[in-house]
């Protein structure tokens, strides 16, 4: 809402890992690091699938992107083969942003991101960003009462959220007629 940016982490080769599978799936091999991919290695002719990509697709949390790539080469006898995998963001980047009006009402908030099978994640800053799996997630927010007492209710659910998307969820609240807008 306030033009604000979110700067994404972006994965180093060394960080990456890299899998290479035949297209009959005889062969298949996945390297740690791409600095361990060998450059100058002799495969048979035939269609090679190669996947690169950093963390782990079901990992979902703050500071948790999950970044993916692949490509289908055909090696041919006695030829160079070269491939170019670019990673994009797979998952869901969701950025918890309440308005002033909203933090002087409820200064200890909580949300709790989750999908299916997922984990909760929990985001109490306006400063963090959680990466969820590509699914429905249901938003889920925290707040304690003036009685003493949490009241935690679901005011929204991002119906099949895309990867690469960035969802920002602004929170507000008018005291005057107690109306919550998300």
């Amino acid at each position: 809402p306030d033009g604000s940016e979110i700067t994404f982490f972006e994965p180093t080769p060394p960080q990456c890992s890299v899998s290479v599978t035949d297209a009959d799936g005889t062969y298949s091999h996945t390297w740690e690091s791409a600095t361990d991919f060998p450059q100058v290695d002799r495969y048979l002719e035939g269609g090679y699938d190669i996947t690169v990509s950093y963390s782990f697709p079901d990992v979902e949390g703050i500071h948790s992107p999950y970044y993916e790539g692949s490509a289908h080469v055909l090696v041919a006898s006695g030829e160079t083969t070269k491939a170019v995998v670019t990673t994009t963001l797979s998952n869901v980047p969701v950025r918890f942003t309440p308005t002033d009006a909203f933090n002087s009402e409820f200064p200890s908030a909580t949300l709790l991101l989750h999908t299916p099978g997922g984990s909760y994640v929990e985001m109490t800053s306006e400063n963090q960003v959680a990466f969820m799996k590509p699914d429905n997630i249901a938003v889920y927010l925290s707040v304690s009462l003036d009685n003493g007492k949490e009241l935690v209710i679901n005011p929204v659910t991002i119906p099949a959220a895309k990867a690469r998307h960035v969802y920002d969820l602004t929170f507000d609240y008018d005291k005057d007629t107690r109306a919550l807008s998300v």
